[in-house]
């Protein structure tokens, strides 16, 4: 018996069991259009961080603050490890390091007219704008020096000061002064142990020059929403430590970020930060430990999609069974003419594979469908919140082709019975069913 023969005989039988056939084909179908969804959405998640990572440079960065780096630690700075000129400066020097400069983290109430806002800023050299995640602004220009008059905040602030328009907050004048309510308590509860000292209220007057799409992402500039030059930035936290009576004790910078020259720096420069006595943090070492976690979070949206896959199989399996009796004498007939048990074996298989194949490529369709809805419906509502369009989904080669592989294996393994009850009849009784 042909291969030809096999299909033919197997397309005939489907076609005429009808309703028996499409509820079948429609079960894979859901199950596998279950599967690769949500695979699909974990992968686009995955995807949708990684690439963001790899935007914003984050990937580049150590951040490394004062401490004991571990056990092997041999610092030649001295025990407390200080972040002080002379240590950014060695560590400047380093193979792979591009560059390292001190974090400027500043809360400001920032306020226009009667309308006001409270935030976290940071300072940003000016090379560090093409490294930004926010690098497009939503309007207006990033400032032209480190010392310009000028800020750029987000779309959230922008929106708080009363400019749903992004474009008309472009050129206003805002009045940024040190602190907040949760500066101001900070203070007020300090005070009296001798950690600040006189009138630490500090204004700005700065020219909105750009409005950025979202928050900062970055070390050192996680979740700020206000981007002050480097320069002015410098300057405000200078004349507050100047007004801090123990600040000459300090000497260090809470924390610093070094921009490397290539992720594959990572590891030997965090080794020799490790060695000085530091602590670091960096994005690298925390995708490598999350890897474990993102796994195992794939193996589960796998496990609770295959779930419906076996349950499809079930459905199969019945159908199988309901053909081997109908096709009794049929059975019968092809042993009579010649046919093998292996030739009935691989009919019955064969159309099993046949639904797999079938209601795998519709489930994919669906899949896909689906998807789609789901991507335009997530843009809509990216779009009316003011944030990117993200993606939502991910179809991979692999995913498609794999879980099609998947449903036609699966719908042979579920007629591996009925098929050897189909091989394993009596030619003479089988003619004799009625």
């Amino acid at each position: 018996m042909t291969l030809w023969d096999l299909v033919r005989l197997g397309v005939d039988s489907m076609r005429s069991a009808g309703v028996r056939t499409v509820l079948t084909i429609l079960g894979v179908a859901v199950a596998t259009a279950a599967l690769v969804a949500m695979v699909a959405g974990g992968k686009g998640l995955q995807d949708n961080f990684r690439n963001r990572l790899l935007d914003s440079g984050v990937l580049l960065n150590i951040a490394i603050f004062p401490g004991n780096g571990g056990s092997d630690s041999e610092s030649i700075l001295g025990a407390a490890a200080k972040l002080d000129d002379a240590a950014l400066a060695k560590i400047a020097g380093y193979d792979g390091v591009h560059r390292v400069t001190r974090d400027i983290r500043l809360p400001f109430e920032i306020r226009i007219g009667t309308r006001s806002a409270e935030a976290v800023s940071v300072g940003m050299v000016q090379e560090a704008i093409t490294e930004l995640a926010t690098a497009d602004l939503a309007a207006g220009r990033w400032f032209g020096t480190e010392d310009a008059q000028e800020v750029v905040v987000s779309q959230a602030i922008a929106r708080t000061l009363g400019f749903k328009d992004a474009n008309k907050a472009i050129g206003q004048i805002a009045t940024l002064r040190l602190g907040g309510r949760f500066f101001a308590r900070a203070v007020a509860r300090s005070s009296p142990f001798g950690l600040f000292g006189g009138d630490l209220r500090i204004d700005r007057k700065l020219t909105i020059a750009g409005v950025m799409p979202r928050e900062r992402m970055g070390f050192g500039s996680m979740g700020a929403a206000i981007i002050l030059p480097y320069g002015q930035a410098l300057a405000t936290q200078d004349e507050l430590l100047r007004r801090i009576p123990l600040a000459s004790r300090i000497g260090t910078s809470y924390s610093a970020t070094v921009r490397l020259k290539s992720v594959r720096d990572v590891e030997s420069v965090e080794s020799k930060l490790h060695k000085l006595g530091y602590s670091t943090v960096s994005a690298n070492a925390f995708l490598k430990r999350a890897q474990p976690v993102i796994l195992l979070i794939d193996g589960l949206l796998a496990f609770v999609g295959t779930i419906g896959l076996a349950i499809a199989c079930l459905g199969i399996a019945n159908t199988m069974i309901t053909e081997v009796f109908e096709r009794t004498r049929e059975i019968g007939i092809l042993k009579a003419i010649g046919a093998e048990n292996k030739d009935i074996m691989r009919l019955f298989l064969g159309q099993s594979m046949l639904y797999g194949l079938v209601g795998g490529i519709l489930g994919i369709l669906i899949a896909l469908g689906i998807a789609g809805g789901v991507q335009l419906a997530a843009d809509w509502y990216f779009r009316q919140n003011g944030a990117d369009e993200q993606q939502v989904f991910a179809f991979p080669a692999w995913l498609l082709l794999g879980t099609l592989a998947l449903s036609m294996t699966a719908s042979a393994a579920a007629a591996i019975y009925p098929a050897l009850r189909a091989a394993r009849l009596d030619p003479a009784k089988a003619l004799r069913h009625d």
